[in-house]
């Protein structure tokens, strides 16, 4: 068995809250992301699982039994640091089997593991070099390789792929996932990248400010955020939040603002029945915006028509982001795919739709997700 749980993780730096009461269990065999900005805690809680730093308050527990005070030696952890930690005095072969010896493996043991990680990695031509003459990917793979000949019974990753180039992330994430299989122990990676917390997580939780906001698959975190922030954080380019007016017309609800004029589907009447605000946060995301050219594909009976004008225009390869000013001055962003026959400028006024089932309703007090219960 392999399980990770922390309960209630309080850490204060320099009397600075770093950690704010996170708690979330990681099940054997399971590969958790922490997913967050740069200084949200992230490497904080791994330094804490690991015994690097004890907690203010709260417990870590590994396979069911309390660590918390344990020393970091004892926790049998295997850890890939973002700096790698290597040894510079020591060659590959010995950087790969350090500390093997600690725990009495004969000489004949830590050569075959040794040997069989190498192999594994593609590290068997540099095992006599010195590790400072080594490039940052083949270092990186030497860390890995530490990890593999180890029998810990959980591992941590803290952003070993931060500084390579997109090529060499992509290879790097295919050795750590190898890794990852051949061990099936429960593994936590910490990153800030979107893209790679959903390309390799099984859950993801999401770490902003030392709080913890949400644990889900990315189909979760995506589609039912738990409120503005997750909103916010997940999804490239973010989501458009606008403060709109709740007018009740006979038995449906309307939102209104500067460009805003949405006619609710009846579904949301329940939940708008209890709501005790005049006005609520309302969310879409970028690429849910429809230009004219695709108003062919909506059913235009649920969806709000508006003009816009485009006051920038961001290319990517198959899409462009598209700043849109709508009513006096709201303005908004679009992910619209390219097309050969259509060319925006800026200052160009061109129509839009924004499907209603792709709405989100936030509480303009907590900020909290009004869920109607609706299928994504």
């Amino acid at each position: 068995m392999s399980v990770i749980e922390v309960q209630g993780l309080v850490k204060r730096l320099s009397k600075t809250l770093v950690i704010d009461d996170i708690s979330f269990k990681v099940e054997d065999g399971e590969f958790f992301v922490l997913l967050g900005p740069s200084g949200s805690g992230k490497t904080t809680i791994l330094r804490l699982i690991s015994g690097l730093l004890i907690p203010d308050a709260g417990r870590v527990l590994i396979n069911g039994q309390d660590v918390t005070q344990a020393d970091p030696s004892t926790r049998n952890v295997g850890m890939v640091f973002q700096d790698f930690a290597l040894y510079p005095h020591l060659n590959v072969y010995d950087n790969i089997g350090y500390g093997l010896d600690l725990h009495g493996m004969g000489r004949d043991e830590i050569s075959m593991r040794v040997l069989a990680a190498a192999e594994k990695l593609e590290l068997r031509p540099l095992l006599k070099r010195s590790v400072e003459g080594l490039s940052g990917g083949e270092k990186r793979r030497v860390a890995l390789a530490h990890v593999l000949v180890k029998n810990a019974d959980i591992y941590l990753f803290d952003e070993p792929l931060v500084n390579l180039d997109p090529r060499l992330r992509f290879e790097a994430r295919q050795e750590m996932m190898m890794v990852h299989h051949i061990k099936q122990k429960a593994t936590i990676y910490v990153t800030q990248q979107q893209t790679e917390a959903f390309s390799i997580a099984q859950r993801v939780a999401v770490i902003i400010q030392g709080k913890l906001l949400q644990v889900g698959t990315r189909e979760e975190l995506f589609y039912q955020p738990v409120n503005v922030s997750v909103a916010r954080f997940v999804g490239s380019p973010s989501i458009n939040i606008l403060t709109a007016h709740i007018q009740h017309n006979d038995m449906r609800y309307t939102l209104y603002g500067d460009g805003l004029y949405f006619t609710l589907p009846a579904a949301w009447r329940a939940i708008l029945e209890q709501y005790p605000y005049p006005t609520v946060q309302v969310g879409f995301r970028p690429d849910t915006i429809v230009p004219e050219w695709a108003f062919h594909t909506l059913d235009r009976g649920t969806c709000f028509f508006t003009y816009a004008q485009v006051i920038y225009i961001e290319p990517r390869a198959e899409q462009s982001v598209v700043a849109l000013r709508i009513g006096v001055g709201t303005e908004i962003v679009a992910l619209l795919n390219n097309r050969r026959d259509i060319r925006l400028a800026r200052g160009q006024v061109i129509n839009i739709a924004i499907p209603s089932e792709h709405l989100y309703l936030f509480d303009s007090s907590t900020e909290l997700l009004l869920d109607k219960g609706r299928q994504c």
